[in-house]
């Protein structure tokens, strides 16, 4: 065994953040301390030819501090150990006035001073959840705008990735995306309302008091077009044309509201502008046009539903009824989520996917993740068996962004470092251009930037079918200095696998697998189909590195 990770822990958090990490990256490893070259070492004595151990710590309710890596300034929920200073610093820990480094190098180990694991562990947990808003911490750094959990978990790869590296040996992984994708874009429309009513009444009123009368304009443009039969919320003609011309395929999620009014309560006042009917003829017709044209059809959980199995049930069950087809995926109304009832609410109803993760009010990351994954459930010491797709940028807190564009692009890059998941949400009415000006360009613009930084663009059900067919998916592999055997399961099934090689290692024969794309000391490949008794071999000779 090449690589161990031996841990030694009874803490749910800290074994929920190990599997976490394992499945996240598709590393085949064991918890044996036999002949492994790279050793992770959590909860034991340090051993192995190059050993990456982790401290074992106490998670605190608080952000103590942040840790400095690069550019990044990542907020931590304990206090690290002091990692020496015998090695070479690589990160630092920050609070107050006070500065060491919490990770250090040398020529036999690394020494990672804060506890990854269970970071991870309470993050993905909603331990955190009351912090993410408003801003808090040091320096007043919003938690929501960096994914804590990936950038964390990010550190150990690349520990793991030095070592093997030191030790002259590949690693091999699943790769994050198809066909060599290093990030994905899950498109996403909330379909609240299909005519537009109060907003008649409201948009105009809130216009007068900012003083912005130029916009009053585009209301009575709106107005002259409803007289003349046009609907100016019925934009899917429109989105499906926009979307057709970038070669995209989004999720819709449609909503059946039965909710009250409740005087008290204003959230609840929009309600009756918004108790469209799934079985009205136009609605209908337009549900199967889009599902036929590749669009997936999805449940907008209506605003009680969140806390009602049977409610939430019944409303799958109807919607699967009009479409003649599975419903798979929700989004609570709202972004109305009571952790974790909502997503065993949604266990029950037999959804497999949920993607109500997310800010209403600003852009982030809110447990720190851009990447699909199953929240953790203490009570039940497992994790949920719901996806949870978290949103990443919602089309009203975008606009109320002064600095939009450049907020957007730190996400991205932090998303594309992590080869994580940027999921947008934008409302469909929004693409009336009169009343929405620009909303729909700002879509097309981030969907045709992401395109050329080689997105894999998609919907939310197709990153659901991936992510989980990929974590029932695995390998083992041998590595001789000169053949590195792969033997993927199942092998029926086609495999995207990831390799990093060390740099004087070049290829000169590839079986049973299709090279996609390489960089740098990076191997991209595609499995053939292959019977249990085949393997993928990949012979190299020593040298400078070379493809």
């Amino acid at each position: 065994m090449m690589i161990s990770f031996l841990y030694r822990t009874d803490n749910p958090y800290s074994l929920y953040g190990i599997s976490h990490f394992l499945t996240k990256f598709g590393i085949h490893t064991a918890n044996q301390p036999e002949n492994c070259l790279v050793a992770v070492v959590y909860g034991n004595e340090p051993c192995g030819d190059f050993c990456i151990s982790i401290k074992e710590n106490e998670i605190r309710d608080t952000i103590t501090g942040i840790i400095t890596k690069d550019d990044y300034k990542i907020p931590i929920f304990e206090i690290p150990a002091n990692a020496g200073e015998k090695g070479v610093p690589i990160s630092y820990y920050q609070s107050g006035e006070a500065t060491y480094p919490c990770i250090t190098c040398d020529d036999h180990q690394i020494s990672i001073g804060f506890d990854v694991f269970k970071e991870v562990g309470y993050l993905l947990s909603g331990h955190m959840e009351h912090l993410w808003n408003p801003p808090v911490g040091p320096e007043s750094h919003s938690p929501g705008m960096v994914p804590i959990a990936d950038l964390y978990e990010d550190l150990l790869f690349e520990s793991i990735l030095y070592g093997c590296k030191k030790m002259g040996i590949p690693l091999v992984t699943r790769s994050p995306w198809p066909e060599g994708k290093q990030f994905a874009v899950c498109l996403t429309h909330d379909v609240d309302e299909v005519k537009k009513t109060y907003q008649w009444v409201t948009y105009p009123l809130k216009l007068m008091v900012k003083g912005n009368f130029r916009q009053l304009l585009p209301q009575v443009y709106s107005f002259i077009g409803k007289l003349s039969g046009r609907e100016p919320y019925w934009t899917f003609n429109d989105l499906i044309k926009l979307e057709e011309s970038l070669g995209a395929r989004s999720t819709y999620f449609f909503l059946h509201e039965t909710a009250k009014v409740r005087i008290l309560k204003r959230k609840t006042w929009k309600h009756p502008g918004r108790r469209y009917r799934w079985e009205d003829p136009a609605v209908e017709e337009l549900i199967h046009q889009l599902y036929t044209r590749g669009d997936e059809i999805s449940l907008h959980g209506s605003f009680d539903s969140y806390n009602d199995t049977l409610l939430i049930r019944k409303e799958k069950e109807e919607l699967e009824q009009v479409l003649n087809h599975r419903i798979h995926g929700v989004r609570q109304h709202n972004l109305n989520l009571l952790i974790p009832d909502t997503w065993l609410h949604h266990e029950y109803a037999g959804l497999e996917y949920d993607s109500t993760l997310g800010f209403n009010n600003s852009l982030g990351f809110r447990w720190g993740t851009s990447l699909p994954f199953f929240p953790f459930y203490p009570k039940g010491n497992r994790p949920l068996r719901v996806l949870e797709i978290p949103i990443t940028i919602q089309d009203t807190a975008f606009f109320q962004d002064p600095n939009r564009w450049n907020n957007f692009l730190q996400l991205f890059r932090l998303i594309q470092s992590s080869h994580g998941l940027l999921t947008l949400l934008w409302h469909h009415a929004v693409f009336n251009e009169h009343e929405f000006p620009g909303w729909g360009d700002c879509y097309t613009r981030i969907i045709e930037f992401c395109q050329k930084e080689d997105a894999w663009v998609t919907n939310a059900r197709e990153i659901c079918t991936w992510w989980r067919s990929r974590l029932s998916s695995g390998l083992t592999y041998e590595f001789d200095g000169k053949i590195l055997e792969i033997m993927p399961y199942p092998g029926k099934k086609t495999q995207y696998i990831t390799i990093y090689l060390p740099e004087e290692l070049k290829i000169i024969h590839i079986s049973n697998a299709r090279l996609i794309k390489t960089r740098d000391s990076l191997v991209m490949i595609q499995t053939n189909t292959i019977d249990e008794r085949e393997s993928v071999k990949i012979e190299f000779k020593r040298g400078d590195h070379g493809h």
